[in-house]
Formats: C-alpha cells, structure tokens, sequence
C-alpha cells in the first residue's frame, strides 16, 4: 500500500495519475505542495497504468479491464475513493478530497487510532463511509466492522448511506448474495465473510457494558462519542474486548484500528468529559506527519510531540480549512437555528463548559475561545520536534529578530503521565507566537533540540519550571549555550539577576568567564522558576488575571486555550479536572509572571520599550502585520532621533546639511510614524536656530540641548546618557 515517500518503489511500474479526473486531489496535492510537504503525491498512486483515464462507471468496459480494476481497488484504496466511489448528494457525485477526510484515510490504513472533528454537515461521517465500504468490499476478510454510536436515528441514517454508496459502485466489482445482511442495524457481504454491524448505548452501566463486551472487531468507529450514554463503561469495555482481534489483524497485515467521528462536545457533562480527557493527550495534526517516512516513525512522532500514553492523533478542522466559506458557515448556522453553546459546539468545534465551575469570567473565556486558529506554520526539526508558529511563515525569521520573546517551560520526565509544555510569548504584545508539546522521549535528545532552539533564536529568554527533569535540562542547555559563547545568565531566568542587589557578588563574577563557569556547577539552582503551593496560587490569581485581562484574544493555540476552558475550582484552589492537563497554562503564566514581574529584565536584553507597550486592556485585536508594521515605524523614528541628536550636533552647515537629506529622505519612505512633514521642517528649522547660535557661543561650556523631533534630549558635547529603563 502507498502511504510514505518511499512506497511507490516497491510496485514495478506504478505512478502518479496526474491526470485523474477528480480534480479535487489534484487540488489537495497542490495544497500539500504549498505546506512544503514532500510525500504530497501518494493519493495518486496508480499501481496500473493502463488504467490511466479509464472511466470505471463506462458500461463498455472489457473483461480484462475490469480485473485490472478490481485487483486496483483491492490492493489501492485510494483509486478506489478517488475514481470508484460516488455519494449521493442529490445526484451521485466523486469523493471529494479535502484536509479532513485524507487525514482520515491515511492516519487509518498506517493503523492509528484518531478523532476526526468537523463542523455538521462538512462530510465526516461520509469520509469514514467511504473508508468502511473499501474495508468491507476490498480490504478485508472475515471480519465484523462495528460502528457504536449515539442513537436509532443516527444508526439509520448512518447504514442507508452506506447502502447508497454500495448501489452507487459499478456493480460487477461486487459479487451479491442473498444471505448477505442487509437491514437497518447490519449490512454484510458473504462473499468475503464481512459484516457491518451498527450498535447504539444503552440506558443502564451494565447494559453499556454489555455493548462494549460485544465489539470484538480489530475495527471500531464510535460515532458522536461525546454523547453516547456511558461511553466510559462501554469504550473500556470494547478496547478490551477487541484487543485479540487487533493483535491477530497486527500479526496477518490486515487493516485495524479505532476511529472516532464527531463534533465538539460539554466538557462539563460524564460522557463529554471522558471524551474530552482523552483528547488532552492526543498528538496534534499537522501534514507534517505526512513525512514521518514509516508507520514506526510515526509513531514515534506522534509520541514525541504530545502528552498521551499511546499514539492518538486529534484532527480538528474547521470549515476553513475544509473548503467552506464564512458565508456557507452563516446561512449554515441561521437555516439549522443555531445559536449559543449548540453552534460553538456544532460549528465551530469548541468544546463548551458551561460557566458554573471555570473560575475564568465568561467574557474572558468567550475571548480565549473566539481567538482559536490554525498554526499559521508547523516547523519540524530534525530531530523529531514540532513547534506550532502563530506568525505566517515568511515573517517568522524577520518577526523574531526584531523583537524580544520569553519562552515558559512546564517541565516533566517525559515518559508518559506528563509531558513538556512550551508556550513563547511576545513580549510588547502579551501575543502567544509559538507553542510545543513533547513526551515520551529521549531526554537528551530534546535538550539538544531545545538548545538549537535558542541559539536560533536569541531573542527568547527561558523560564522553565524548576521540577521533575528541569535541573538536567537546565543543564545541558548551559552547556550548549556556553559552547557557542552565550552567557547562560542572559538567556534563562535566574535569581542572581533577579536580585542581584542580594547576590551583587555572584552577580559581578557573571560577567567574568571563567568565574561563569564555575557558577554553573555551585548555583545551578537559581536557575528557573520554583512553583509551590504560594507561588502556583500567585500564577492562577493574579498572574492569570492580569495576563487574560491584557491578553486572552491572543492565545490562538486550541490545547492552551481548551486547557484555560477546562478549569474548575478544587477545595477553593484553581486546578484542572480530573484526567485533565494544565501543562500549558503554567508554561504561559511563567512567561507571563516574569515579564511583569521579574527584576532586571535589561540583563536579559528586554527594554523599557520591549515590555507591553502594545498592549491596550480589554482589547485584542492587532495581527502580526500590524505589528511589523509597527516595528518598522518603530526603527524609523529611532533613526530619526539619533539624526536629529546629529543635526543638532553638527559643526558646520555641510554636515547639517547632509542630515537633513538624509532625515527628508527616511520621511519619504511614506511609513506612518505620527508625525507630519510640518512638524518635521519647524524641528530642522530650530536645530538651524541653535545651531548658528552655539557657534556664535562656541567658547561658552556646559551642556548643550538638543531637540529631537519626539521631544527634549540633554545630551553632553562628546556623551548621551539614554533616558532610564524601568523594567
């Protein structure tokens, strides 16, 4: 089967049908393209090539040509969804290629357990159709696919669908019998021994389990999860039971696994928040994985940037990334009666909590929740890692050079109960631009990693939590750091600058390199944040606080603010539920609390105007272009300053007049830096004032005063003393 780059290579003679007429996965491969995804093209593997532009629907097709396409839907399912299959959709139409339902398809045949979460009525019950008819038909034998889902009607509906599409195919590829199932809770095909079986919950715990006990299938599909009465009886219960089924179809290399089709559900209901816990370890999708190279690589992947036990993908999409228009998503919304916490759920796939139990004010939480987005990147190291970009991937490079970050850490062992949390923020903003999750790894390895990190990016500043694995990471990142000849002291936070009027002795032999050597053996233990019960209680109350109130627009990263909407009060303490993570939140309270409240951040190169000079309260609306926008208004008028300070300076009127060139010229460059061409000329016209009258007094002394054109500057003959930072 071709599922990775290499694939193609072990079938003499396959290609890629580019030439297909299902446009829409010429479409999709174009997108994979575009994301700089390298196995782009393995949806368009044709394993005959003969079959290239033969319409399988053509009623004249020769004998031989229908083998020919019957051995390719058995061995290649994606000739089958891309040129066989057709859904009703008022006339029968082809599958549809979109970032959902591919996922879909390749996350399954490389055997991974996955959600998919859609908006209604943006096909995802039909994708996983589609996977079952292919499994049914083609993929599989002797075995029973069973399907687990909320109620009669959607077991109804979810069969005659099937049906459709069945009675859609042309039919010599299948041999019907009349044994065959064919009701409303079973459909079958004795052929090969396959039955599709259809369940609902029920009402009592014993007869939810019962349900379970009964799945002893290698495939499984729980459809609408979250609101199947019991799902935490009868999902256990079916794992168990399936599980000699999924070793024996692991050991033939049969198709297994489990797939869970739904939309967003109540975090605050039983069986929501079963589903909802398992979600908060599942690996993110990204098309990225698309080049892990191998089912194992994947896996391990997978596991190395997420929190979970095993390897679980979460794909969430929206209707964006589906192909559906804000406009289709209103009409959508208004025809359907959808409002309240039954559209957030239904259409925009946020996970509702009510407002009882979360300690965060409603008004907060609907800002953290309306900030949600796609990375605009996902950046894959070599060594494995992940790191999810809220800046757009052509300014990432220009972003972080002109501006300061601070990375908060939530550190763990990395084995599985707990994970890494990386959360960087914006500094003048408050705005996340980066975020990462990691388990289950080589500890070393991610050091390795994180130290690439920051010497790529010098501009960020480490906090990280001191516990667990922090003083091991803490110390191969000085190493690192101190091997490439930056000061460790000026990238980590650390106590001795952060009070540095109490430790004045260790924090003058910083600036020796020797002495700084030693220091990283003797008071290695100043480096980080100590959370205690006192200072895990000032994070959650006025760290959390402030940084939201100034903030909660910007979060974009749905684990971040899914963990800030699964909150809840414990014994008067803000925590997570139970099951749940907080992972996240510590990592961006830490950045957030040294930002605001750490000492001496011009040591770590922060300035007075690098910390929140951006931010408006309450308000949350600025883009990254925006805000480079500002930037480069930013270094305009700082240019302007300094040659203001050198006009005013000027010893002769050929050097005077060669700045005021040079300032014209900067005021040309139509950057709107809130100062008119008028006032600009009445600045030049008194420099010329005080210049020709500092020449007339050129034997008087003392400090001479020079107006830049943001205001007042005293600055002496041969030194200027900036104005004070307070941090």
């Amino acid at each position: 089967m071709i599922l990775h780059d290499r694939d193609i290579d072990h079938y003499a003679g396959a290609i890629y049908d580019l030439q297909t007429s299902n446009k829409s996965f010429i479409r999709y491969v174009a997108l994979l393209r575009k994301m700089g995804v390298k196995n782009a093209y393995f949806c368009l593997a044709l394993l005959h090539p003969e079959l290239q532009g033969v319409d399988p629907h053509d009623p004249n097709l020769d004998e031989m040509t229908k083998v020919l396409i019957w051995e390719e839907c058995k061995e290649n399912p994606w000739y089958f969804i891309r040129e066989v299959i057709r859904i009703k959709a008022g006339d029968m139409i082809p599958y549809i290629a979109n970032r959902g339902n591919m996922a879909l398809m390749w996350l399954f045949l490389n055997h991974i357990d996955m959600f998919l979460i859609q908006p209604r009525q943006t096909g995802k019950s039909v994708g996983a159709d589609c996977l079952m008819l292919w499994l049914i038909y083609f993929g599989c034998y002797n075995v029973d696919i069973q399907l687990i889902t909320k109620d009669a009607k959607l077991r109804t509906d979810n069969i005659l669908r099937l049906k459709a599409m069945r009675d859609g195919m042309p039919q010599w590829l299948i041999v019907t019998d009349k044994s065959d199932p064919d009701n409303t809770e079973e459909i079958g095909y004795a052929t090969k021994k396959m039955r599709y079986i259809a369940k609902v919950p029920r009402a009592s715990a014993t007869d939810a389990e019962k349900v379970g006990r009964g799945a002893t299938s290698p495939i499984l599909q729980f459809d609408e999860a979250p609101f199947i009465n019991h799902i935490g009886i009868t999902l256990p219960s079916a794992m168990g039971s399936s599980t000699r089924a999924r070793e024996n179809a692991k050991r033939l290399g049969a198709p297994y696994g489990v797939l869970y089709t739904t939309t967003a559900g109540k975090i605050d209901s039983r069986d929501g928040r079963f589903v909802y816990d398992m979600l908060a370890g599942a690996a993110t999708w990204s098309e990225r994985y698309l080049d892990a190279g191998s089912q194992a690589a994947l896996e391990q992947m997978m596991l190395d940037n997420s929190t979970g036990d095993v390897p679980l993908m979460n794909c969430t999409f929206s209707h964006r990334q589906l192909g559906y228009t804000d406009e289709w998503l209103w009409e959508t919304m208004a025809r359907n009666k959808a409002y309240g916490e039954i559209a957030e759920r239904d259409y925009m796939n946020r996970w509702t909590n009510g407002t009882g139990s979360n300690p965060i004010n409603v008004k907060i939480l609907e800002r953290i929740a309306g900030s949600e987005r796609e990375p605009d990147d996902v950046q894959l190291f070599k060594e494995g890692y992940m790191v999810r970009w809220y800046i757009p991937e052509d300014k990432i490079e220009s972003f972080m050079e002109s501006r300061r970050f601070i990375m908060g850490l939530d550190t763990s062992d990395a084995i599985g109960r707990d994970g890494i949390d990386m959360v960087v923020i914006d500094t003048r903003s408050r705005a996340v631009v980066a975020t990462g999750t990691y388990n289950r790894t080589n500890i070393w390895r991610w050091i390795s990693f994180l130290g690439a990190f920051m010497l790529k990016y010098p501009n960020i500043t480490l906090i990280p939590e001191r516990k667990s694995s922090a003083q091991s990471i803490i110390d191969g990142l000085i190493q690192i750091l101190d091997a490439a000849g930056v000061d460790p002291f000026k990238r980590i936070f650390n106590h001795i600058v952060d009070n540095k009027e109490r430790y004045s002795d260790e924090f003058t032999n910083t600036g020796n390199s020797m002495l700084r050597r030693r220091m990283f053996e003797t008071h290695k233990q100043y480096f980080g944040f100590n959370t205690t019960g006192e200072s895990r209680t000032h994070l959650y109350v006025n760290v959390l606080n402030d940084s939201l109130d100034e903030a909660a627009g910007k979060i974009f990263d749905k684990k971040l603010s899914g963990e800030f909407r699964g909150l809840v009060v414990k014994n008067g303490r803000i925590d997570h539920q139970t099951g749940g993570h907080d992972d996240s939140i510590i990592a961006y309270l830490m950045a957030n609390w040294m930002l605001t409240h750490a000492k001496n951040l011009q040591h770590y190169g922060i300035t007075q105007k690098d910390v929140r000079t951006e931010v408006i309260r309450g308000q949350d609306k600025i883009s990254v272009q925006d805000m480079i926008r500002q930037d480069r208004a930013r270094k305009l008028r700082d240019q302007l300053e300094d040659l203001f300070v050198r006009l005013n300076e000027a010893d002769s009127e050929v050097e005077a007049i060669r700045h005021e060139h040079e300032i014209r010229h900067l005021m040309s460059m139509s950057m709107d830096i809130g100062e008119s061409a008028e006032s600009i000329q009445e600045l030049i016209d008194t420099a010329a004032v005080r210049r020709r009258e500092r020449m007339r007094n050129a034997r008087m002394s003392g400090p001479v005063h020079s107006m830049g054109f943001n205001g007042m500057y005293s600055r002496q003959p041969s030194q200027w003393t900036p104005p004070p930072m307070s941090c």
